[in-house]
């Protein structure tokens, strides 16, 4: 689920309609209805409303859901092995 989330956040870095959103997060159409209601409700995407002559909405991530790509970032330089980041901070040298 949150790699889910993360690859929507990913793709609505510059906006992005929910048919590009469910192509590149490989979601059905209902998953990307879902999946975008939950992230804007927890204020992680924005909705822009379409342009005449644009086609539908387009989303857009917040500053919160940066933030949040860069908290998952983190985990991910967790080296193979370990098995919390606890464990670097408490070994003796």
């Amino acid at each position: 689920m949150v790699d889910v989330m993360a690859d929507i956040l990913r793709v609505a870095a510059h906006p992005a309609s929910k048919t590009q959103i469910l192509y590149s997060a490989n979601l059905s159409y209902e998953q990307a209805k879902k999946y975008c209601d939950l992230l804007v409700n927890c204020g992680m995407l924005a909705r822009q409303e379409a342009k005449k002559g644009n086609g539908g909405e387009k989303f857009l991530t917040t500053a919160n859901g940066t933030g949040f790509l860069s908290q998952m970032s983190r985990f991910g330089k967790i080296p193979p092995g370990e098995r919390s980041v606890w464990e670097r901070k408490n070994v003796q040298v």
